[in-house]
């Protein structure tokens, strides 16, 4: 369906313009040598390793709850049992809800990789926006994301020069670490 759409969108546009420019970029490319990009995911990475030290302590936490519950089960009441029972449910329903909620979909970390690479998405919508109008482009595909598109010419590929755009603006989006 999709490459019915490109193709009338494509036919319709060499029938209306005599000069119709397209361009494309490869997205895996431009991030591939972004200049921040290895900033970036050490930022990303160091929220994660947070996330999975505080995972990892509420799992020990909980094998120790529950090696104390299995050892003392026999010396307890019923009602301490019950207790220590409900104690260990709770904590393993606390421990599932942090893993959802930090690994989960929309969790921390999700949200996380979104706030830190949006900025840099927009810069680079932006680039292309601004290279498009500055080189009369009708249209600029993502090599990514239109496998339709089996050939194109190099010459309309725009990578390198959204690349360059990227770097030469970039500023650190990271906040410095405080100690």
């Amino acid at each position: 369906m999709k490459s019915i759409f490109l193709f009338i969108i494509i036919l319709i546009a060499f029938i209306h313009a005599e000069d119709v420019k397209i361009g494309w970029i490869d997205s895996d490319q431009v991030l591939q040598e972004f200049k921040g990009r290895d900033e970036l995911k050490a930022a990303f990475e160091a929220k994660v390793r947070q996330l999975e030290v505080t995972a990892k302590k509420m799992q020990e936490e909980l094998i120790i709850l529950r090696n104390n519950y299995q050892k003392n089960l026999n010396t307890w009441s019923e009602k301490t049992k019950t207790e220590k029972q409900e104690e260990l449910k709770t904590k393993i329903a606390s421990y599932q809800e942090f893993v959802k909620n930090s690994f989960g979909k929309d969790g921390v970390a999700e949200k996380e990789m979104k706030r830190i690479t949006d900025p840099v998405i927009k810069q680079i919508y932006q680039i292309i926006t601004n290279l498009t109008i500055k080189y009369k482009y009708f249209m600029i595909f993502d090599k990514r994301g239109i496998p339709q598109i089996l050939y194109a010419k190099p010459e309309l590929d725009m990578t390198k020069e959204v690349v360059e755009e990227l770097n030469k603006n970039y500023k650190s989006q990271v906040e410095p670490k405080e100690e």
